[in-house]
């Protein structure tokens, strides 16, 4: 196994990083019943539709998806809140779907 975050290799088992302390998550890719998703797909959804959540629904984060489109209204917070939220999808500040697979 190799650490997310600093490429150091690991142990079968290995829950944190000796490295760089991050906490790894173990993935069985070949039990994974669909494609991983894009990380253009999901950034261009969130900066256009990021008041509505719908990059957020499409990675399966169905919370913070929620959060957006109630907070929508108020003062466009919604709005704003989902088209950072595109630049840092876009940008690989988000590594994973809510299932773990990483977005390509």
């Amino acid at each position: 196994m190799i650490c997310n975050k600093c490429g150091q290799t690991l142990g079968e088992d290995v829950r944190i990083c000796p490295i760089c302390k991050s906490k790894q998550q173990i993935v069985n890719y070949e039990k994974c019943s669909y494609k991983p998703r894009s990380r253009k797909v999901a950034g261009i959804l969130q900066i256009l539709f990021g008041g509505f959540g719908i990059g957020r629904f499409y990675l399966g984060y169905n919370r913070i998806a929620l959060g957006q489109l109630f907070t929508f209204p108020i003062f466009f917070i919604g709005g704003i809140w989902g088209f950072i939220d595109g630049i840092l999808i876009l940008c690989g500040q988000i590594e994973c779907d809510v299932n773990g697979v990483p977005i390509e």
